[in-house]
């Protein structure tokens, strides 16, 4: 679960606007390899492993629903994620309802479609592979935001995307 706040909170001495909590869902010696098993163990692990997640994912999905009228909660859709470079490496990009999220490992990116005024489409050059995204913020205080070498068979899927969220961009 990863939480962006409005105003960021004091965590060992640094302001953090970010949070986020995991559980990790394999033991130890299995993620390191130590565990040596017959294929019969290994089967019946992994089934108490799958076992597990589905309670897990179970037991999010009830505890999201309790927090629903206090919290918004956006799920990242998979199938339209792409691969870009933001804060200088190479991430997962995933598009929710109203934001783009790269949030597997810090430096988080996390952009909301309501602090957007428009998109511009950089580098978009007949016979190039990857372009660039900026976004300038509503609050021209604020720098802009880049998504660096994006593959361009995404050119029209995030035109598209745009444009269903009423998103103003340039080429």
């Amino acid at each position: 679960v990863h939480f962006h706040l409005f105003h960021p909170i004091m965590v060992a001495g640094k302001k953090a606007p970010d949070l986020q909590f995991y559980c990790e869902v394999m033991e130890d010696d299995r993620i390191a390899g130590t565990k040596h098993m017959t294929d019969e163990q290994a089967i019946a692990e992994e089934e108490k492993e799958r076992s597990f997640v589905r309670t897990l994912n179970t037991e999010f999905l009830h505890w999201c629903r309790r927090l629903e009228g206090n919290i918004k909660f956006e799920t990242p859709i998979r199938r339209s994620e792409f691969t870009g470079t933001c804060h200088r490496q190479t991430v997962t990009v995933r598009k929710t309802d109203n934001c783009l999220v790269a949030l597997v490992e810090p430096p988080y990116f996390l952009l909301s479609l309501q602090d957007v005024e428009l998109a511009v489409f950089e580098r978009v050059i007949m016979g190039q592979k990857a372009f660039d995204m900026v976004f300038v913020h509503s609050d021209y205080t604020k720098p802009v935001s880049r998504i660096d070498a994006i593959d361009m068979t995404r050119l029209d899927e995030l035109k598209d995307w745009l444009t269903d969220k009423g998103m103003k961009y340039y080429e």
